[in-house]
């Protein structure tokens, strides 16, 4: 008989992650090769990829190792094996993180360096830019995953004289429907500064009126266009990608 008649299983033991994320072999925001980026969080990674929490972000330079770039988010939980979960279960609970830790960066130099070097490794071997997903349980760094980083080639020139804002936090009634240009307004040139910044997670600028999403009960007031505001990324929006111009949130990376 063959494999595939009579297939094995598979005994895959999980990683109790202490801390975990993502590394980029290329800024995948502008795609500078020369560049690669690690996102972190403590406890099981799953906090990072599902844009949960805010990671730390670090730039290193992909020829030297050098870190250039480090900015620490505070952490004030991670997502972590349930206590009372049997061993072999995939049961899952919060864990607070002491306060002293919150503010801590979640890698040392010696694990970014190392990250790095795996990085150089398997973009090598897949001789194209990855997104690897990894975890740290003691001193052992895992790889989890790696995938294609998507290149993007096309550039859009970016202008801000004629853009206009509407916002619709569901609460006025006089709003008009997306894609109403008399009702949006054109701030005067003295004001036209960033009025929140966070970390860019794909390539391009859109513009539209912001519909603040509290719930799928608020879908309906999205119209094509719209800015979508939300506290973080869910399967729950996927409904929406087909209209929305952009979408904003609270928490969350690159990944």
């Amino acid at each position: 008989s063959t494999a595939l008649e009579n297939p094995e299983p598979i005994d895959q033991r999980m990683v109790d992650a202490d801390r975990a994320g993502v590394l980029y072999t290329t800024d995948p925001t502008n795609h500078d090769r020369s560049t690669m980026i690690v996102e972190a969080g403590l406890g099981l990674g799953a906090a990072v990829t599902g844009g949960l929490i805010t990671p730390d972000r670090y730039t290193i330079n992909k020829a030297t190792l050098a870190i250039t770039e480090r900015v620490v988010h505070r952490q004030s939980w991670r997502l972590a094996r349930a206590a009372n979960a049997p061993s072999g279960r995939t049961g899952t609970g919060h864990v607070a993180v002491p306060i002293n830790e919150q503010t801590e960066p979640k890698l040392s130099d010696a694990q970014l360096t190392a990250l790095a070097e795996l990085g150089r490794t398997i973009e090598r071997h897949f001789a194209g830019a990855q997104d690897v997903e990894w975890a740290i349980e003691g001193d052992r760094i895992f790889v989890l995953e790696t995938r294609p980083v998507p290149v993007v080639t096309r550039q859009v020139p970016v202008t801000m004289e004629d853009r206009r804002w509407t916002i619709d936090d569901g609460n006025s009634d006089d709003l008009p429907g997306a894609g109403s240009p008399q009702h949006s307004v054109h701030p005067p040139s003295s004001i036209l500064h960033p009025l929140v910044r966070g970390t860019s997670a794909s390539l391009g600028v859109a513009s539209g009126i912001a519909r603040i999403i509290h719930s799928a009960a608020d879908f309906e007031r999205v119209g094509r266009g719209d800015v979508v505001v939300s506290e973080l990324t869910t399967l729950e929006l996927t409904p929406l990608l087909g209209k929305m111009s952009a979408l904003v949130t609270d928490t969350g990376g690159r990944t």
